[in-house]
């Protein structure tokens, strides 16, 4: 990478940032990352030039090419091939994040010993198992997402709707409305709904009389 295309990337990836990414360490904590703090790559070629986003991952390849000090290291042409095979394959979902936790892993012998050279068909093949591991990831992710926000929409339900039970009950019994205590607030949905509609019910014989 000359330094005028250095100078470039790091515009695009600040000092801060690359920091930032080399906090997260897990595929979950990838996962986890919202979008607008970390791009996939293809958002970043969109916003920069496609040159300048192979080139900083052909720069990072570098280095990982010489921390592991093989006998063979990979050319100038076969780092920005691989750069491109990157993102053609993964740019759609992967960050530069992933691809930092994917370096880190080769760098601990994560994808077992090298000998004497590094190649792209090897780099690629790190970057597919780590997909996969990641689309897994990311699916267990959005469930468990999902499930809290229906619990916790599902809780807020049952409060709001137990406050207005209350009131109802105040209204048709003539007794004091009293604060919901913890355990009323806990108490199961099933069981809920079964009190909401017994006082629906009461309510409507109420009305019937009047």
């Amino acid at each position: 990478m000359t330094p005028t295309l250095r100078r470039q990337w790091q515009s695009i990836l600040p000092a801060a940032i690359e920091k930032r990414y080399a906090e997260v360490k897990t595929i979950a904590q990838a996962v986890a990352l919202p979008m607008d703090a970390a791009p996939c790559l293809l958002r970043m070629v969109r916003k920069s030039e496609r040159k300048l986003i192979v080139a900083g991952l052909a720069l990072h390849l570098r280095e990982l090419d010489k921390f592991l000090a093989l006998k063979n290291g990979m050319s100038d042409d076969a780092l920005l091939f691989t750069a491109e095979g990157i993102i053609d394959e993964f740019g759609g979902s992967l960050t530069m994040a992933d691809v930092k936790i994917v370096l880190t892993k080769a760098k601990r012998g994560g994808y077992g010993k090298m000998y004497e050279r590094l190649d792209c068909p090897t780099v690629m093949e790190w970057f597919r198992q780590y997909h996969d591991e990641r689309l897994s990831a990311a699916y267990e992710y959005n469930l468990n997402r999902e499930a809290r926000e229906r619990r916790e929409a599902q809780e807020r339900d049952v409060e709001t709707d137990k406050e207005m039970v209350a009131k109802l009950k105040a209204i048709v019994g003539g007794k004091k409305v009293e604060p919901l205590t913890e355990q009323e607030r806990a108490e199961g949905y099933k069981e809920y709904l079964r009190w909401r509609q017994a006082f629906i019910e009461q309510g409507a014989a109420t009305c019937e009389k009047a």
